[in-house]
């Protein structure tokens, strides 16, 4: 039976959860090591089959120095695990997981498959020359790599050179835990985010736009490293819940059947934004539900050419009460794009591309 690594320098989200369903369900023995970031337990991962799990405390500092610290702690780790372990392949996602394995000797050459969740220069939008280095230093380490695995079609500009080692593999979401979704009528118009609470400017938009607004419901689910203050806003609207933390495999269907509308819209402060493609899109068109996003992304452009939904800069909430407003007066705007996402929605399923992916893992 072969074997599996995967690296991961984070807690496990459900991405990395259903890459690790895909390995399972095809007879490969799975091992994880992972970057235990909030230094809780993750339980729920023992349910998946994996055969062993290792994790080791990461460190959420902005510090560089305990940065370059814990990376090189991770990497000792990692070289560790790999020759203890001897995968037949190892699957790393994110930059520091492909810096800890490059800095590792491999005896024995192993099929390596890189997934890019986030551009790493991406974050250094505004800092060219750190950009610049941080793009060099993966490009050159993307040589030791086999495939690289992209979460948008969108990221291919940053790898051009690389085309015939990509495959692209989307924020699908599950058939099997979308099937039994049902829309549901709302009293209110229901205005949903679902997700990471990381960019501060937009959740505000959201609250101080729509807060307070007798003939409109907000709810937001998550957590983030912005989560406190926005919840201190929040407080002041009584048609705002926030409701914390959940489980995506038990909660996100049912948070979708609270909602009419989802607010996807994100900071434009990193290229990761502007060119990303996140779940939100695709759990929408499943839901068929209109989706907000922000203006001047690859999302936007998408979204429009698909009739999917709307974009607004990130600070203006004059442009969400307008689009807000023509939602609620306007039925046949929900009509269309109902329509719109259903003509599309069978597209979107994870199941479609588990076949081609694991064929190319062989």
């Amino acid at each position: 039976m072969k074997k599996v690594l995967f690296i991961v320098p984070h807690n496990i989200d459900p991405r990395i959860k259903k890459r690790i369903r895909i390995f399972i369900n095809n007879n490969y023995q799975v091992y994880l090591l992972y970057g235990n970031r909030d230094k809780k337990s993750n339980n729920e991962l023992d349910l998946l089959g994996i055969n062993n799990i290792t994790w080791v405390n990461f460190s959420n500092s902005r510090s560089t120095i305990k940065r370059i610290f814990n990376l090189l702690l991770f990497s000792k780790n990692v070289c560790k695990y790999i020759k203890n372990i001897q995968p037949d392949i190892i699957y790393i996602t994110g930059f520091e997981a492909l810096i800890a394995v490059c800095l590792c000797s491999l005896k024995n050459r192993k099929k390596i498959f890189y997934e890019v969740p986030d551009l790493p220069g991406g974050r250094w939008r505004r800092n060219k020359i750190f950009k610049k280095v941080i793009d060099k230093l993966e490009k050159m380490l993307l040589n030791n790599i086999d495939r690289i695995v992209l979460t948008s079609p969108f990221f291919i500009e940053n790898y051009k050179e690389y085309k015939t080692k990509i495959f692209i593999f989307e924020n699908l979401p599950e058939k099997r835990i979308f099937a039994n979704f049902e829309k549901k009528h709302h009293e209110k118009f229901t205005i949903g985010f679902f997700g990471e609470i990381r960019y501060k400017k937009s959740m505000e938009t959201l609250i101080e736009g729509l807060g307070g607004l007798n003939n409109i419901d907000i709810i937001i689910a998550g957590k983030g490293i912005y989560y406190d203050e926005i919840n201190d806003i929040a407080k002041k609207y009584s048609n705002i819940r926030m409701l914390g933390s959940y489980d995506y495999e038990k909660d996100i269907v049912y948070l979708y059947s609270l909602v009419d509308c989802i607010y996807s819209v994100y900071d434009l402060i990193s290229d990761n934004v502007r060119l990303a493609l996140p779940n939100k899109l695709y759990e929408a068109i499943i839901c068929e539900l209109p989706i907000i996003v922000s203006k001047g992304t690859k999302l936007e452009e998408f979204v429009k050419n698909k009739g999917l939904g709307f974009g607004i800069s990130p600070d203006n909430k004059n442009e969400l009460r307008e689009i807000i407003n023509n939602l609620i007066s306007y039925k046949e705007i929900l009509k269309d794009i109902e329509g719109n996402c259903r003509i599309i929605k069978d597209m979107y399923y994870y199941e479609n591309i588990e076949k081609e992916f694991i064929d190319m893992c062989l």
